[in-house]
């Protein structure tokens, strides 16, 4: 690594610095929004399946499947390494 490269990777740290709060916030907020959907989307599910008459405990089996399914951290994990590792319940 030569003088100029250094001086270049000092310009940019405080640029990084400054910026990475904001890119953490906004990361949280879609996250939380996500998560919002994926769960009124389980509570549509559990609702639409009791209404179907479905005895309670085969419906609480499926129900709590869909909602292993629609996790948002196991999708995430499982999509940064690309499936090739086991992400636990």
């Amino acid at each position: 690594m030569d003088e100029s490269e250094r001086e270049e990777i000092i310009k940019m740290a405080p640029v990084i610095i400054w910026s990475m709060p904001l890119l953490m916030i906004k990361l949280m907020v879609s996250y939380m929004r996500i998560k919002r959907k994926a769960r009124k989307a389980v509570r549509s599910f559990k609702r639409s399946i009791l209404q179907e008459g479905l005895p309670p405990e085969v419906a609480k089996m499926l129900w709590k499947e869909y909602d292993e399914t629609t996790s948002i951290f196991r999708k995430l994990a499982g999509s940064m390494m690309n499936g090739f590792a086991f992400v636990p319940k």
